[in-house]
């Protein structure tokens, strides 16, 4: 790829000759460019200050990191979402929890995972009721009708 001549902070300062009061043409003359280059430079750095520019950068370097690490997630999950196509085991909710249980061991969330499967966090660590229970867990709960 061709090394550029100007830096961006040369960039900024060349605009900023032209923004003072100088002519374009001679901005253009002085500093060996084309007005294609020039106006191609105003449309993307025009009114940006040298703070700007830096700040401008920090960002996308964030989201350049940003991309870098949330890509590794996005892959796991795509790789539960094949096996869960492929698989229909899926009959009982207990083979959906060992489901989630095995894809958090592979480093994929249990966020993640239970939305994979359409299933809530809180219901995947729920506890399961038991054969004898009604649900109620107060003195307030009638029991069912036996009769």
């Amino acid at each position: 790829m061709k090394k550029a001549r100007f830096t961006e902070s040369q960039i900024v300062a060349i605009l900023k000759e032209a923004d003072v009061g100088l002519p374009v043409g001679d901005v253009i003359r002085k500093h060996g460019i084309s007005s294609a280059s020039y106006y191609k430079w105003k449309a993307k750095y025009g009114g940006l200050d040298a703070s700007e520019l830096k700040r401008i950068k920090e960002l996308e370097g964030q989201l350049a990191e940003f991309k870098r690490e949330s890509l590794p997630i996005l892959a796991l999950e795509n790789k539960a979402m094949k096996g869960l196509i492929t698989n229909s085991f899926f009959r009982q909710p207990e083979s959906v929890k060992r489901w989630i249980t095995w894809r958090a061991d592979e480093k994929l969330p249990v966020t993640r995972a239970c939305g994979c499967v359409g299933l809530s966090r809180a219901a995947y660590y729920r506890k399961p009721m038991g054969s004898g229970q009604t649900g109620c867990t107060g003195g307030g709960c009638a029991e069912p009708d036996r009769g």
